[in-house]
């Protein structure tokens, strides 16, 4: 299969990024029942033994969570990660599939024609048009104590959040820091003496893990991303967390 167009894949965040079971599986079924009466994806395009391992996995993945809830043990929780693991591997080969069979010169004839394609299996396409990166969107997340010193930040942005890295800065309550971001030079004031760290998480990261706070001290955290050195958002709202 020859393609002559800029290809056009998978948005596969969009299904890597789904963190609850039930709204996994369904994803699953969605997929399924979309491209196996969809003409560019049924069978013997993308063959019916295909579709029917991806009903497998999604009746494993529903058995799992049914257990789990009978019998909310180690051992359940662990089966229904490793069910929704599955799950994302056969989404990974549909995407695949997907991408191979809506960039082919004989389904399309413009780069909009493939989106169309890909969206006609329930999956998600990349943006048509890359344009110049601009100031990306501020950092929207949460935090969590996860053991001694230990909190994890977790972005809420959805996924056309794409910055080339978000920076997380935590400081001290006490300190009384006072902290501003121009052109991508962050100033940080304080008027007490107190710990201040900072994290980096590259490209599409997510989930930052703090180590080395001070156990059971309230610390302030903010973030920004950064595409350049001036293409910069906007500084957070401070989040509350204790080391």
């Amino acid at each position: 299969m020859q393609t002559t167009l800029k290809l056009l894949l998978v948005m596969r965040t969009t299904f890597t990024y789904i963190k609850k079971p039930d709204d996994l599986k369904k994803y699953v079924d969605d997929c399924i029942n979309t491209g196996s009466i969809e003409s560019l994806f049924e069978d013997p395009n993308i063959p019916t033994s295909f579709y029917d391992d991806g009903r497998a996995v999604s009746l494993a993945l529903q058995k799992a969570i049914n257990r789990r809830t009978a019998s909310p043990t180690k051992g359940s929780f662990e089966t229904v990660g490793n069910r929704m693991t599955s799950a994302v591997t056969w989404l990974h080969g549909y995407a695949d599939r997907v991408e191979v069979i809506s960039n082919d010169d004989a389904n399309c004839s413009t780069r909009q024609e493939i989106g169309a394609n890909i969206s006609s299996s329930f999956l998600t396409h990349h943006k048509l048009v890359s344009g110049r990166k601009g100031n990306p969107p501020t950092p929207e997340f949460v935090a969590k104590n996860v053991g001694s010193g230990e909190v994890d930040v977790d972005i809420l942005n959805g996924a056309d959040y794409t910055p080339e890295k978000t920076v997380f800065i935590a400081i001290e309550l006490s300190a009384k820091a006072t902290l501003a971001l121009a052109k991508g030079i962050l100033n940080i004031n304080q008027e007490e003496k107190g710990q201040t760290m900072v994290m980096v998480a590259t490209k599409k990261g997510k989930l930052t893990h703090f180590v080395g706070l001070k156990p059971g001290v309230q610390y302030a955290i903010y973030a920004y991303s950064q595409n350049g050195f001036k293409q910069t958002s906007e500084l957070s709202l401070p989040v509350l967390v204790k080391g």
